[in-house]
């Protein structure tokens, strides 16, 4: 079937209140796939610090931060524009894929003329062939598929999993042998170019597209695009400022322990991107009945903020087997620095589907403003703890962003749907005393257990603090959820996955033939 020849009105005649049960669906799916692909990722960042060490993580660092800022301004504006747009012809795939090309030769272009003034910086000559690689894996990836739109905005969702999956092994494969035999931190640099050159051959592999160059549908793709590619832009840097000063003020070694941290807290938040990926598509096909994506979006919500809290303030009370165990004694200073982030990040859970609601509603403008805003807030913060007190400092500055950015969000929310604040947090309210009850469990092991710090002893406490906080937490949920007489919530979601397991494996027991004797 010719793209053109997709309109919106298609869309339109599916049946408006399935879209939501659709998009829970696969974003349920989706989420337990995506443990999977996070695993991979942090064995990635374990073998890799215990390889290399935190010196070498700090000067690959410098380079793949500077690079991710130039970058961040190309991930998915205009594919989401694509999404947006009603009746896509082949005209506005094509201009999306030109405009692509041209933005990633100017960025890889940026990344190579940065490459000499960041060195002279840092005082670090081994960051300017690095970032020249950089720039032209940069300038590769402006060539990926922008027809996947077709797949998201189908809420189809299975390709772009095994798009990351082949990203990840990618990474992999070419990682950690040069880091293992030679103890460089090229390896980091070579795996960030495998894994977007793997994007961009699995884009067309999974979608059939040939592309041409066209302009026709520039203006009209921007009008949208633009906003998002500033607010991303901005948030890309406000982001990767802390590492970038953190490698200017303290040097390598702590930029490398903040770099493998946050990497390390920040897996529970991606273990819910896929929900945010297929947010932004099922929104927009509800973009028009405000009485229909308000509980679309709640239902988003909490299931972001179901999986995503509870985990981050999970690894936040086990991060010290985990850092001893998996990183080693030259990570110890890690420790904090995963506790304080991880639970930032938790925090800002509340409410980290606005995004993907406000682009639904075509409000990238307001977006980007509230981005700004968030950096007047963030900037000055950040900047006055790590003068006042380093590292420590800027880590309980982005703790005290973390509740700003929150209410910030949260009164965004309320102007596009009509949610209280109220409404907002009690819809969470089950997740939030589940996880309360889960630290006070964790927190009672810490009174009682004696272990040393044998790695026998760690693995004991490690074991016990997870099983003990997952069973805690799961009683107590689904205990609150039982005594509201099984509310429509996250929880019912769960159940209708495992009961479709249950008579998936039931149907197949059935069916199977006897086996010849």
């Amino acid at each position: 079937m010719r793209v053109g020849s997709k309109t919106g009105s298609e869309g339109a005649r599916k049946p408006v209140g399935k879209i939501s049960d659709r998009l829970m669906r696969g974003a349920v799916w989706i989420v337990a796939a995506r443990v999977v692909t996070v695993g991979a990722l942090m064995a990635h960042t374990v073998v890799l610090a215990q390889l290399l060490g935190p010196a070498a993580f700090g000067l690959a660092a410098i380079a793949t931060t500077v690079a991710a800022i130039v970058e961040i301004a190309t991930k998915q504006s205009l594919t989401s524009a694509l999404v947006q747009t009603d009746n896509v012809t082949r005209d506005h795939i094509d201009t999306a894929f030109t405009l692509n090309l041209v933005r990633g030769a100017i960025i890889g272009t940026a990344i190579f003329l940065l490459a000499w003034p960041v060195a002279a910086l840092y005082d670090e000559a081994r960051v300017v062939p690095m970032m020249l690689a950089l720039g032209v894996s940069t300038s590769i990836f402006g060539i990926s598929n922008p027809k996947l739109y077709v797949l998201s905005r189908d809420l189809q969702f299975w390709q772009e999993f095994a798009r990351v999956a082949c990203e990840r092994a990618a990474v992999l494969a070419v990682s950690i042998p040069i880091a293992y035999f030679f103890r460089t931190p090229w390896a980091i640099i070579a795996g960030v170019a495998a894994g977007q050159i793997s994007l961009v051959v699995s884009s067309f592999f999974f979608v059939p597209y040939r592309p041409r160059l066209c302009l026709k549908r520039t203006r009209e793709l921007l009008s949208f695009s633009i906003w998002v590619s500033l607010s991303q832009l901005l948030q890309g840097f406000v982001m990767r400022m802390d590492q970038l000063l953190v490698g200017y003020f303290l040097g390598n070694s702590a930029l490398g322990i903040l770099a493998v941290s946050s990497r390390l807290a920040d897996a529970p938040k991606e273990s819910v991107m896929p929900i945010l990926g297929t947010a932004f598509p099922g929104f927009a096909k509800l973009r028009s009945d405000i009485d229909q994506l308000r509980p679309a979006y709640q239902r988003v919500q909490a299931m972001i903020f179901l999986v995503h809290f509870p985990l981050a303030i999970g690894l936040a009370l086990v991060a010290e087997p985990v850092v001893m165990l998996f990183l080693g004694e030259q990570w110890a200073d890690g420790i904090l620095v995963i506790q304080l982030l991880a639970g930032a990040t938790g925090l800002q859970a509340m409410a980290s589907a606005v995004n993907p609601l406000a682009m639904s509603q075509g409000m990238t403008r307001t977006l980007f403003f509230r981005t700004l805003l968030n950096t007047g807030l963030r900037v000055p913060m950040v900047i006055g703890g790590l003068l006042a007190y380093g590292l420590v400092g800027l880590l309980i500055a982005r703790i005290l962003h973390s509740f700003t950015s929150v209410s910030v969000n949260m009164n965004l929310v309320r102007k596009i749907l009509g949610l209280s604040i109220v409404d907002q947090l009690s819809a969470n309210a089950r997740t939030i005393i589940a996880t309360i009850a889960m630290v006070l469990a964790l927190l009672g092991f810490d009174l009682l257990y004696a272990g040393d710090s044998s790695t026998t002893a760690m693995v004991i406490e490690l074991t016990a603090k997870v099983a003990l906080g997952g069973a805690v937490f799961v009683l107590v949920l689904f205990g609150l959820w039982f005594v509201a007489k099984r509310p429509v919530g996250p929880e019912q979601e769960i159940v209708k996955l495992l009961t479709s397991l249950k008579n998936r494996a039931f149907r197949k027991a059935v069916k199977s033939p006897a086996e010849p004797s």
